[in-house]
């Protein structure tokens, strides 16, 4: 009967097949999607960790900020004449055009910072800082605030009107109000001395956010100070010029390079560069680990793809016979197609799954290289999968094509 014909010819054309070898290389294709899904959760991992790293708030303005460093060390300049280069320096450079404002300072982000010790008149004793033992210390002037992009929470800057010989003030930040004066919010006005309990005492006349100037970015803000760059002689060590330029720093690097040694005749070199080029060294692992994670992931994600295309078209090759019985008995071209892109699926789903249990084992180890984010983030997991599945489809829409357009007569005719 004709069923019985159907049935043969479909029992036929299905025994022909090498299923042993069709497994294996359907186990392979799924090890490859396994692959491709992990390298490319980790290369998202690693992409977003270095998004959050350079988007960091570190409580001053980044951007295009640049410091200057003479290098006078090597010309045995005394300190005070250092300073007097300095401010000269910071004079001419204020007039050169692409800059929008400058000022010296005393720490220079992630390159030196500096600490020193603080007294207060109302307490016996000051809990030193964990890991630090005192709090940052900074000398600036009226314009530091403006050039870096300090935001101040209370009170006032520095002002030109805090010269030697006024009355001895300083700014602090949020932490060492904090560190020092737990649930007092009131710390205006109170009074601080600096270096020895004998100095004169300080008035805190404004309080700043916190500043990520030192260690980790993900590193609790350390409680820090700000003196008035002509109050401070007795405390600074080397300055620093930091400029803010009023568009992009590479055309006024060199410039600032060629001040510099005009201030001091015979400096072997001066150190000017991007301050968020300090940030380097850190940033560099997540960098690296985004393009390594994301140019495995993609040739994996290529290689499997090309295996899924390589095995789906055996299969149809090797079921021609049966799909063209299944068009002339009737069968749409989507019920034709629907073993091929079932087939397709299923060797991907398989791959995510067991890269899914890959994932949860490795993720201990590969968070510890990440910035606050998790390689199991369920909208990170969802997003690969979803674009693996995806593209094993499109790798899939080829072979069904072949599959569904069976010449039923020509390939029954061929066997």
């Amino acid at each position: 009967t004709r069923s019985r014909d159907v049935g043969t010819l479909l029992r036929g054309s299905a025994a022909a097949r090498s299923r042993g070898s069709a497994r294996a290389r359907t186990a392979l294709v799924g090890l490859q999607a396994a692959v491709s899904f992990v390298l490319l959760a980790a290369s998202l991992a690693f992409v977003r960790s270095f998004h959050k790293a350079t988007t960091v708030d570190l409580g001053f303005t980044l951007g295009e900020l640049v410091s200057v460093q003479i290098a006078t060390g090597a010309l045995h300049i005394p300190r005070a004449r250092e300073r007097e280069l300095y401010r000269e320096l910071h004079r001419q450079v204020l007039v050169l055009p692409g800059v929008a404002s400058a000022s010296l300072g005393y720490t220079n982000p992630w390159w030196n910072n500096r600490t020193e010790n603080v007294f207060s008149v109302t307490r016996d004793s000051m809990p030193a800082v964990p890991g630090w033992g005192s709090p940052l210390f900074d000398a600036a002037g009226p314009d530091y605030q403006r050039t870096m992009g300090v935001v101040l929470r209370e009170g006032r800057w520095i002002s030109p009107d805090d010269r030697a010989g006024s009355e001895p003030v300083l700014v602090v930040n949020e932490a060492l109000a904090a560190f020092y004066w737990p649930g007092d919010t009131q710390v205006l006005g109170k009074c601080l001395r600096i270096g020895a309990d004998t100095m004169p005492c300080r008035t805190i006349v404004g309080v700043t956010r916190n500043q990520r100037v030192t260690g980790a970015l993900d590193d609790p803000p350390l409680p820090a100070y700000f003196l008035p760059e002509a109050q401070a002689d007795e405390h600074a060590l080397s300055p620093s010029l930091f400029v803010r330029p009023s568009g992009s720093a590479t055309p006024l690097l060199p410039v600032l390079r060629r001040a510099a040694q005009t201030i001091v005749p015979g400096l072997p070199y001066a150190d000017v560069a991007r301050v968020r080029d300090h940030l380097e060294p850190m940033l560099a692992p997540w960098r690296l680990g985004a393009i390594a994670f994301t140019a495995l992931g993609v040739v994996a994600m290529v290689v499997a793809l090309a295996g899924l295309y390589a095995v789906l078209a055996f299969l149809v090759a090797e079921r021609r016979h049966e799909f063209a019985v299944r068009a002339a008995i009737g069968g749409s071209h989507r019920q034709i197609a629907r073993p091929v892109t079932r087939q397709a699926l299923l060797t991907v789903f398989g791959g995510l799954a067991a890269g899914l249990v890959v994932l949860l084992v490795a993720s201990p180890r590969l968070e510890g290289f990440l910035f606050q984010v998790t390689v199991l983030d369920p909208l990170a997991i969802v997003g690969v999968a979803s674009t693996v599945i995806a593209l094993a489809w499109r790798a899939a829409l080829g072979p069904a094509r072949v599959a569904a357009r069976q010449d039923p007569m020509e390939a029954l005719r061929s066997d």
